[in-house]
């Protein structure tokens, strides 16, 4: 039984895990109940008594298409030739808000959101979920985080190596593509995207308007008019330089 499989077994629901020191992060799949894969970065004290040592804690959802365009943009090597280009703590990642309480405001409640990113470092990634009170701009139907000198978004990251990413890429798109292809077959599959921030990004080499018109359109209705992610290519066809080292098996 190897590392993976042990895990699997602990946590079915996690399907990748990256540990560093004092925290970890965990994204957990998807289900007929809540079609979105969870991203969990926590911070703990392994001092403490079991069940007691989680300090702190910060959640992003991820739509289905966006999250498996995510990992095919880390897997063919985009991630890697942008962020060979730009300074620590730039944000890579294809832009994504989110909240929740949506109907907060009508009761005179404040709204949550967040915002996710993955920023360069000097070894590595930082994986970061930027939390606060949120709005949504009625312009576009996007979540924003309300930023200003008296409200800065809390900052809950985490240092991941360029194996763990991989690696997560590797293992997430090919279980996420799993539970999609099971809930199909059982037609509770009923993805429907909110707002046009958390949908897929167009691909760099969309080269003109044609091209991007076609790419834009990231998903497909099915005869049962239910919403499933358009094919997503293999892994090894990528641009840009080669990986900085080999995924390990």
């Amino acid at each position: 039984m190897n590392k993976y499989q042990e895990k699997f077994q602990k946590n079915p629901n996690q399907m990748y895990r990256i540990n560093s020191r004092g925290k970890f992060a965990e994204f957990l799949k998807p289900n007929p109940d809540f079609q979105k894969v969870t991203l969990n970065i926590c911070s703990y004290d392994d001092r403490a008594p079991q069940g007691q040592r989680i300090t702190g804690k910060a959640s992003c959802y991820f739509d289905l298409p966006y999250f498996l365009e995510l990992c095919r943009a880390i897997a063919n090597n985009e991630i890697y030739s942008k962020i060979s280009s730009v300074g620590n703590y730039t944000n890579v990642a294809p832009d994504i808000y989110g909240g929740s309480e949506k109907g907060a405001a009508e009761r005179g409640w404040r709204l949550k959101g967040w915002h996710f990113t993955i920023e360069k470092a000097n070894k590595g990634v930082f994986l970061k979920i930027y939390t606060g009170e949120g709005y949504i701009d009625n312009e576009t139907g996007n979540w924003r985080l309300v930023q200003n000198k008296d409200q800065k978004p809390e900052i809950m990251s985490i240092l991941a190596s360029w194996q763990d990413l991989y690696e997560m890429a590797a293992i997430c798109k090919t279980r996420t593509e799993a539970v999609i292809f099971r809930m199909e077959m059982l037609g509770v599959f009923d993805y429907v995207p909110q707002g046009n921030n958390n949908i897929p990004p167009i691909p760099p080499e969309s080269i003109d308007s044609n091209t991007q018109m076609e790419n834009s359109q990231h998903s497909q209705k099915n005869n049962g008019g239910n919403v499933v992610p358009m094919e997503i290519g293999d892994y090894g066809d990528g641009w840009g330089e080669e990986l900085p080292f080999p995924i390990s098996s």
